[in-house]
């Protein structure tokens, strides 16, 4: 990719960008490449100009590429497996260390939804205190041993040999309960169907079809609720991690679309 200032990538299913830029004299000269490993255009701005570039990014509907990568903690000691074959990602996870599959989102500032099929097979120790589930992770990166940013997480635990529903807000790489709505979520059968939005500063889950609620994605220093003023500056270059801990639990059906602004 381009290394100069002001660079853009833009991709070539539909996201188009434009740079605005004030002051600048004759000597500006903008040249375009090809970026041939993504098929993304690159639009590049050199020359002194003056005033610092204004971006502006319209952003159209397009369908991104789905390319999970799979991560794991390194100095865990839980039994963790994980298999691909096809459209579905499966991982066995023991214990509470930090696994799962991140998702590459190249939305370049525009708003993204990701939409995916989780199947929770089984809790693995569900004696009684153990939890056990997934999350729903949005503007995380993946630093050191874990990932970073907002994670909705869908889960249960057994409380005095009672299974209940234990699904919570979460800043990563916190991942205890920290006492903050978590909105509507139905917790009946193993499969559902979740849609991930970022627009904005804000994260909307919805679950089969019917609306969750919407979040901060961003930090808040003055929120009231730890994990919002745990949360990243920013969405920038920013993905989705989809964690499993104490579960067996299959993703399938992944999509990840660009919106139009």
């Amino acid at each position: 990719m381009l290394k100069n200032a002001y660079a853009l990538r833009v991709a070539s299913a539909g996201v188009v960008a434009a740079v605005a830029l004030s002051g600048c004299g004759s000597e500006k000269r903008t040249t375009d490449t090809q970026d041939h490993n993504s098929g993304n255009q690159c639009i590049n701005v050199t020359g002194d100009c003056g005033d610092k570039p204004a971006p502006k990014v319209n952003c159209a509907a397009a369908m991104l590429p789905v390319d999970p990568e799979f991560k794991q903690q390194d100095t865990t000691v839980d039994a963790i497996t994980h298999t691909e074959g096809g459209d579905q990602y499966r991982i066995r996870a023991g214990g509470y260390s930090q696994t799962g599959y991140l998702l590459p989102v190249n939305n370049q500032g525009c708003p993204y939804s990701v939409k995916v099929t989780a199947t929770l097979t089984q809790g693995l120790a569900t004696s009684d205190g153990w939890g056990w589930g997934y999350g729903l992770g949005a503007c995380n990166s993946w630093t050191g041993q874990g990932p970073e940013g907002f994670s909705l997480q869908y889960a249960f635990i057994n409380s005095d040999s009672t299974i209940t529903p234990n699904s919570t807000l979460n800043a990563y790489p916190d991942i205890n309960d920290l006492h903050t709505s978590t909105g509507q979520i139905n917790s009946n059968g193993a499969t559902h169907v979740w849609r991930i939005t970022v627009q904005d500063r804000n994260v909307t889950i919805n679950e089969d079809d019917g609306p969750v609620g919407t979040f901060s994605a961003l930090k808040d220093p003055k929120s009231s609720h730890e994990y919002a003023r745990s949360l990243p500056d920013n969405c920038t270059n920013k993905d989705v991690f989809l964690r499993v801990f104490n579960a067996d639990v299959t993703f399938s059906n992944v999509k990840i679309e660009v919106l139009a602004n």
